[in-house]
């Protein structure tokens, strides 16, 4: 029937016409047959055709022969639109464990053809990088042989393509998911197999991308998604996964690295260190140790609002006054803060995350700083917080950086490293700066009624300098704040007759009589050596019961002139000064915090001229 007509090759009706003749109803089935049979003779390069005849075979249970023609066309056709829209709904039949003709027909190729049919709709899904990795680990699943040859490829392009896509995707997003939680066990179950092609490059790579995921889902706080996620134990996760690539490529490991035991986990790093060893393994066991015990520490230290400070003695150690004072009113009892067991290892998590950093920082150092920089480790709340305790443990009080990176998101943080720059200032400008800067930073009022300093506490055995963790509410921060404005002058108190400095510090110590009781028994017999005690307006800032008392026995039962009315052009009469603290006394309260904080900040500048002079004078 072909005819040649203005160079047009004429070769019969279109294949779809010879398709629709073949579905026609009056049709027998040697007709279908043959309309398909007729077109393919005349179209053979038509994909559609050689489709409609593997089905035509397929209706009438020819399952041999429609495994031949599928085979066929699969080799022929392999890009071909209409043949990847039938593969996509049979590897839907596949997947869903039907036992269907066209199902019999796939389990009739080889092998070869079945993950080639695999790879087709893979091919065809490249715009959609996650569904082309699935149908590559469907395969992979179905067929393991084929691991060694797929896995790190396709690692690979979900690696690449999350790469391009930037900031766009999180952490926890579904590629990083399933190259961590589907694609990886493959690679990890196969590893012997192509060791060539996980080199170590490649398995640094997928080491850092591991640690990535799961200290991001450490970082997870909502229960919904930790639910949705699956998230148990994310740092027994990255441990696991580091030992299994550590035996691929024999890299030394701590024998017990999985420990859950806190004691064997920091002996083990305490040994490790000594060995001053650079095997990659060793590394990658410190860091992320690091990372797990700096993430509890600060954990624990968090849920107790606890700091670590620097101290020459136990803060808030009982203290047994030099001189006796009147029996004081009922007040509130502070609460005990009680540890619990897991927080009992606070010293243990700081001591194993700070020897691992220690040693990371001096031996390994532009790797430790190259993979922080990979996992952006700044980003990290916890992590910078150790740092920061580091840093104070160490000597160093420039934490300026670590404050400025936090203040603005975590207000609360802002509080604990101005603390922390308070704490561990040296000398007279800092030191006061530190202080300004903290108090301006205080909350209004105290959440919960002040809480007790817990007996833990911690030494430097290079410097041999002491700490204790205290805790971060607003009363003990502020209860600090007083230690260290008076410490600086405590120790020349009985040689001084001024008395500005004496009542300054009196003022100070009612932020709690209890804490400062030596301090103040000791300034109130300085008090009783001077002849004249004159500092007018005492006694408008005196509210604490026991030290109105102190000061009507100084009246009554001394010679001291107290010149401490608020009318500054009052001459002294020592009975209208008895009066006047006996009046007092009716109104006193049962706590002076808020009464001391504000008077410290309204005289800033009278406090730090008075004690700086006083204390930081030349001999």
């Amino acid at each position: 029937m072909e005819v040649e007509e203005d160079n047009i090759r004429y070769r019969g009706p279109y294949p779809e016409w010879f398709i629709d003749k073949s579905r026609t109803n009056d049709q027998s089935d040697l007709q279908q047959q043959m309309w398909l049979l007729t077109g393919l003779v005349l179209h053979p390069e038509n994909c559609a055709l050689h489709l409609s005849l593997y089905k035509w075979h397929l209706s009438h249970s020819l399952i041999p022969v429609a495994a031949e023609e599928l085979s066929k066309i699969l080799k022929d056709f392999p890009d071909d639109p209409e043949l990847v829209r039938y593969l996509s709904d049979l590897l839907g039949l596949i997947n869903s464990n039907s036992n269907t003709a066209e199902v019999n027909v796939f389990k009739s190729l080889s092998q070869a053809e079945q993950q080639g049919v695999y790879l087709t709709i893979a091919t065809s899904q490249t715009h959609d990088k996650l569904a082309c990795t699935s149908t590559v680990l469907q395969m992979m699943r179905a067929y393991p042989s084929s691991i060694a040859q797929h896995a790190i490829s396709a690692a690979k392009v979900l690696i690449k393509y999350e790469q391009q896509q930037g900031s766009k995707l999180g952490s926890l997003n579904p590629l990083r998911r399933m190259l961590i939680l589907e694609l990886m066990p493959l690679i990890l179950s196969k590893g012997n197999e192509f060791l060539e092609t996980l080199n170590e490059t490649v398995v640094t790579l997928f080491v850092q991308l591991i640690a990535h995921y799961y200290i991001e889902c450490a970082n997870v706080t909502d229960p919904t998604i930790k639910e949705e996620y699956q998230i148990v134990d994310p740092w027994a996760d990255l441990k696991d996964n580091l030992v299994k690539f550590a035996k691929l490529h024999c890299w030394e490991i701590l024998p017990d690295f999985q420990s859950v035991n806190v004691a064997e986990v920091r002996k083990q790093v305490e040994e490790a260190v000594s060995t001053e060893s650079t095997d990659p393994g060793l590394f990658y066991c410190l860091l992320f140790l690091l990372f797990e015990y700096s993430f509890k520490y600060v954990k624990s230290v968090d849920s107790f609002s606890l700091i670590l400070v620097r101290t020459n003695e136990k803060i808030d150690s009982p203290k047994t006054p030099a001189v006796p004072v009147e029996e004081e009113p009922a007040r509130k009892r502070r609460r005990t803060l009680s540890l619990s067991e897991s927080s009992s290892n606070i010293l243990s998590f700081f001591n194993i995350a700070r020897t691992s950093h220690c040693y990371l920082q001096k031996k390994m150092r532009k790797q430790y700083n190259s993979v922080r920089e990979e996992l952006n480790a700044a980003s990290w709340r916890w992590y910078s917080l150790f740092l920061a305790d580091v840093a104070v443990f160490n000597g160093e009080s420039d934490l300026t950086a670590l404050q400025q990176k936090h203040c603005k998101e975590y207000p609360i943080d802002e509080l604990r490293i101005l603390t922390q720059q308070a704490l561990a200032s040296n000398g007279p400008t800092s030191t006061f700066k530190s202080l300004w800067s903290l108090l301006e930073h205080l909350p209004a009022k105290s959440d919960t009624a002040p809480l007790s300093v817990p007996d833990i506490g911690i030494s430097n055995s290079e410097t041999g300098e002491n700490f204790s963790f205290v805790v971060n509410t607003r009363s003990k921060l502020c209860l600090h704040i007083c230690q260290t404005l008076t410490g600086m002058v405590q120790g020349r108190i009985s040689k001084t007759k001024q008395s500005d400095i004496l009542a300054l510090l009196l003022i100070i110590y009612q932020y709690d009589v209890e804490t400062f009781r030596t301090e103040l028994a000791r300034t109130i017999e300085a008090v009783k050596s001077v002849k004249t005690f004159k500092y007018k307006g005492l006694l408008s800032q005196v509210s604490e019961v026991v030290l109105l008392e102190e000061l009507l026995h100084i009246a009554v039962h001394t010679d001291v002139r107290l010149d401490i009315s608020s009318d500054t052009k009052k001459r002294y009469n020592k009975e209208d000064v008895i009066k006047s603290i006996k009046e007092h006394v009716q109104h006193c309260k049962d706590s002076c915090e808020d009464d001391v904080v504000r008077f410290i900040l309204d005289h800033k500048e009278l406090i730090e001229t008075k004690f700086s002079q006083f204390a930081f004078a030349s001999s």
